[in-house]
């Protein structure tokens, strides 16, 4: 088992390399989601210019530790900065998770092209030209 699938949160190899694809199960705890960001990074820099993440939340539990919803704020507000583009979240039929990643968004008052979809397929779909 490598290292991303022993944890909450997995990447998926992309059609494009400019597009991240992520997706959360459970309880998501701060150590994967500090994990996951620097993970973000790193794959960030083989992209040689802007992405777009595709962020699978649709079978996570909601985020209700502040300074984890806290780390997610911030890290909106930093995306733009680092070259992300878009972001397509993969939310399933769970309205509790669509609040949360908008409110994650407002709060960091950034400028990305925002989608939200019921499946990963889907968000692959509106990215199919990125």
């Amino acid at each position: 088992m490598n290292e991303s699938q022993s944890r909450t949160v997995v990447f998926y190899d992309s059609p494009k390399k400019n597009i991240i694809i992520t997706d959360g199960f459970g309880k998501v705890s701060k150590e994967d989601i500090i994990w996951m960001i620097d993970e973000v990074r790193r794959r960030v820099k083989q992209t040689n210019g802007k992405w777009a993440w595709i962020v699978g939340c649709d079978k996570m539990d909601p985020i209700i530790d502040p300074e984890c919803q806290k780390i997610f704020a911030d890290l909106h507000k930093n995306l733009e900065s680092e070259g992300c583009a878009a972001i397509a979240y993969a939310v399933g039929k769970t309205v509790a998770m669509k609040v949360q990643a908008q409110r994650h968004r407002l709060q960091a008052n950034d400028k990305l092209v925002t989608e939200y979809f019921r499946t990963i397929e889907e968000a692959l779909e509106w990215l199919k030209d990125f």
